[in-house]
């Protein structure tokens, strides 16, 4: 968005639907000619312009697993809804209940960790372009 701030309405939506946004982006229609490829990283909040074909590459990799592990996330957040709901009536045991919720934590560090690669993806392609 090149007008608003991180408070404005169009920001506060985007947040609670899980869309990534980057705002402030004042001088950009100066920075980026027409036809030119952009990459916009809402997770880092950084535009690559111009990118090169392996880092074009190394971020649809990136955000595939990203997705595939923000599905599984999901799927493992219903399936513990639906354990804990068994659970309070007393359809299952606290045993299945904490191995779901186990499962759910396992999918959170990887989901953790692959925004994390993302981000120091996004520092070397950085720092080779200063």
């Amino acid at each position: 968005l090149s007008e608003g701030g991180v408070a404005s309405h169009v920001v506060i939506l985007a947040r609670n639907y899980g869309i990534p946004t980057i705002v402030g982006l004042d001088n950009i229609i100066k920075k980026v000619h027409n036809g030119e490829s952009v990459i916009i990283d809402g997770n880092t909040a950084e535009i690559l312009v111009s990118p090169d074909i392996n880092t074009i590459k190394q971020y649809n990799h990136l955000c595939d697993n990203l997705k595939g592990l923000e599905n599984a996330r999901n799927l493992a957040a219903k399936a513990y809804e639906f354990s804990l709901a068994r659970f309070g009536a007393g359809q299952t045991s606290a045993i299945e209940l904490a191995e779901v919720s186990a499962g759910l934590y396992q999918l959170d560090v990887a989901l953790l960790n692959a925004k994390y690669k993302i981000l120091m993806a996004a520092e070397s392609v950085k720092k080779l372009g200063e």
